[in-house]
């Protein structure tokens, strides 16, 4: 029978990855890497923002941010500097100043649609993982962007190298290597996939294909996984290596084996032929780089060239042409010469790349209005104990208002700050995790003393950082990523509050993981219901309802816990998977009638414990347990993974559970050594209950403190995360 449970929990278990892997919204990311030479450009999909976001006044505002989606010449006109209040006499380099990071970044100034307009190359990010681009636009004195006389002297070749690259972001693989934790399409052997490259129109020269992937299994024999890459059915070559990494293949294309009518389809086969048992390979990217001619100019295209003159078919006076080399210090050409529709210029210097942008082809930016904030971050007369961090979100800041009043009256320094003003003044703009991490580590050692000891994150993140994947939960507010040598990259708010260099964190953190107002109420509401009622001393609060799953060790850990919390005065309810398949009955009576603390200890997911789902998300909203909320802990389970963008957590959806459910939750949000994650029961439980902490969230800063011989250990208590207060005051029979 045991036997028998154990294969259905593994089986759930890999159904349940699938489904979340395969759930990840499938799209193609364009990335235009030019020193790779990547060719196709396409304009922004998205609208202009021209908005302030939350803060004071924005009228005629003292900068804009502009954020760019991708890689590229982008074009801001004047109409769209009006329409964002920002005014300005002129566009140039005399009265606007371009940054990026701080860095004066080169602008030409030109027509477009018979206005003048600002054109900078902007560089976006190529991992999914870093923030969209974002470049400010102020008064004052610019960096105009240099000029290079391009007038031919003679006739220009049209034959340039260009490079189509693709990528499939829609499986986030947190144990992958190499930076990349976004993958495109599963592999397995044996089989194969299949692209077709329909964007491109090479001539018959000579061809190279680089193409990535991550194998996610490793076999007893090197190597252990074997592809062959295949064009147009023509076998290019074949691929060994060994284990789970990330591997790059290059391949040369001979002359004449790509065709000219937009149908060369690549194809990666896995014969299954080696030593790895249900070998697996994701497709991460691949770039084409070949020969074509450049006999039009009807969109923002990407190339390079060695040869001395340069032309290109059906081109007029108005195309720019922009010589990105060197990618931070662009060069625009004068003095080319149009010929009968074939515009010819000069090249320089041996192999450059250049990217020619015909009219109205340039990136649009999202553009938004910098506000003026009243009390600057960086004004060291501010101080606080509790600091809150509030998501850009409409009404989250005045829904958290109640809380914040209840711990001024407890006598803490309270602070809100906006999300948005941190990365205005500690990220330049890009809203990115790390801007978090230094305006902390600024007011723990500027601000008015003492350092904050409370910090608590309002608003959900997801692993998607740039909300592309088009999940149901957007990245409100960023958290860091630990990495652990069994999981991979962990998500981990301790993150922010870690010194540099520093293993543990140095102040109790917590976060609200709300998407909507309605969630961020229905928390508030729960966390002043528990404390506000604290002096009642209720029967139920002096219950623990302790699961244990099926395993032996599982149970020897619960019932060692229910003896520590006995001795503490709680009245004990333990339930064990092995005493029938009433459990899931059982425990929701229990928790229904209420109790103080609920435990679990055992093999589970992300939205459900064990392979008989005896408590999972759709169990939630089922709860009516009314005021009588507990904290739930597990070390074990997942269940506070709260970065998912397709699907919630079981922690988040007992949180949001308006009629019952938990008032906290402290949980991983990832996997981690079972041998390793139970001490850590006991670990944590002594320290609540010693006194010595009055809060969940110290109790659990303690634990993060706490000396471990084991580095895996380590890294994976960072990953050990709050979901609610970190200033809850735990209430003990």
């Amino acid at each position: 029978m045991m036997s028998m449970r154990f294969q259905r929990f593994f089986i759930l278990l890999a159904l349940a990855g699938l489904t979340s892997l395969f759930l990840g919204a499938a799209y193609t990311v364009w990335l235009y890497d030019v020193p790779n030479f990547i060719e196709t450009f396409r304009r922004a999909e998205i609208a202009p923002i021209i908005s302030p976001t939350a803060g004071p006044s924005t009228a005629n505002p003292r900068a804009l941010r502009l954020t760019i989606p991708q890689t590229g010449l982008v074009a801001v006109s004047a109409a769209q500097l009006e329409a964002a209040g920002f005014q300005i006499d002129a566009i140039s380099a005399e009265k606007l100043r371009l940054t990026h990071n701080g860095q004066s970044v080169p602008f030409h100034v030109a027509a477009s649609g018979g206005e003048p307009a600002l054109f900078f190359y902007g560089q976006a990010g190529a991992s999914m993982l870093e923030p969209a681009a974002v470049y400010q636009l102020s008064r004052g004195q610019g960096q105009r962007m240099p000029q290079r006389d391009a007038q031919p002297s003679g006739q220009g070749e049209t034959a340039v190298t260009r490079a189509f690259h693709w990528e499939e972001n829609s499986a986030f693989v947190p144990h992958a290597t190499g930076g990349d934790l976004w993958m495109g399409p599963l592999l397995f052997a044996p089989g194969s996939w299949s692209y077709t490259f329909d964007a491109i129109r090479p001539t018959n020269g000579p061809a190279e294909l680089t193409l990535q992937l991550f194998s996610n299994t490793a076999g007893p024999t090197k190597p252990d996984h074997h592809v062959e890459l295949l064009l147009n059915g023509t076998e290019l070559g074949e691929w060994f290596w060994d284990g789970i990494k990330a591997e790059t293949i290059t391949l040369s294309i001979a002359e004449g084996l790509l065709r000219a009518d937009n149908s060369n389809t690549l194809t990666v086969r896995a014969p299954g032929d080696m030593s790895s048992a249900g070998e697996s390979i994701y497709i991460n990217w691949l770039k084409l780089t070949y020969q074509a001619s450049l006999d039009e100019a009807t969109e923002q295209v990407a190339f390079s060239s060695a040869a001395a003159n340069v032309a290109i078919a059906a081109a007029d006076e108005a195309l720019l042409i922009f010589d990105v080399t060197e990618p931070g210090a662009p060069v625009v050409l004068a003095n080319m010469q149009v010929d009968e529709e074939m515009l010819h210029f000069a090249n320089r210097d041996g192999p450059r790349r250049y990217v020619a942008l015909p009219e109205g082809q340039a990136i649009t930016p999202q553009i938004q209005a910098l506000p003026t904030w009243e009390t600057a971050l960086r004004d060291n007369a501010r101080g606080a104990d509790y600091v809150a961090i509030v998501a850009n979100v409409a009404g989250f800041d005045a829904a958290l208002e109640p809380l914040l009043t209840y711990r001024r009256e407890q006598g803490l320094r309270v602070t809100a700050v906006p999300v948005e003003q941190i990365y205005d003044e500690f990220g330049h703009g890009h809203r990115g995790p790390q801007a978090i991490r230094d305006f902390l580590a600024y007011a723990a050692a500027n601000w008015a003393p003492p350092a904050p000891r409370f910090v608590l994150l309002v608003g959900d993140a997801t692993h998607d950082v740039q909300d592309r994947a088009l999940g149901k939960n957007r990245n409100l507010l960023p958290t860091g990523l630990v990495h652990s040598r069994y999981a991979g990259y962990l998500p981990s708010d301790a993150w922010y509050t870690q010194s540099a260099g520093a293993s543990a964190a140095n102040a109790a953190i917590g976060r609200f993981p709300v998407q909507t107002l309605s969630q961020l109420e229905t928390l508030v509401n729960k966390t002043l219901t528990y404390e506000q009622s604290a002096g009642n001393q209720p029967a139920w609060r002096q219950r623990a309802l302790l699961v244990a799953g099926y395993e032996p060790r599982f149970e020897r850990v619960s019932d060692d816990l229910g003896r520590l919390l006995d001795g503490h005065g709680y009245e004990i309810y333990a339930l064990h998977m092995n005493q029938g398949s009433n459990i899931h009955f059982d425990l929701m009576s229990a928790l229904n009638k209420g109790v103080g603390l609920l435990n679990y200890v055992g093999h589970g997911n992300e939205q459900m414990w064990d392979a008989e789902a005896i408590l999972q998300n759709q169990h939630a909203p089922l709860l009516k347990n009314g005021a009588r909320l507990p904290i739930l802990t597990t070390f074990t389970c997942p269940n506070g993974a709260f970065t998912s963008p397709q699907s919630d957590s079981l922690a988040e959806s007992l949180l949001w559970t308006r009629e019952g459910g938990v008032v906290a939750a402290v949980a991983p949000a990832g996997r981690g050594a079972i041998e390793d994650q139970l001490p850590l029961v006991d670990l944590f439980y002594t320290i609540l209950l010693s006194g010595e902490t009055r809060t969940l969230g110290e109790a659990l800063l303690a634990l993060q403190q706490a000396p471990a011989a084991d580095a895996n250990l380590r890294e994976f208590v960072a990953a050990i995360n709050l979901l609610g207060d970190p200033a809850l005051r735990f209430q003990a029979p």
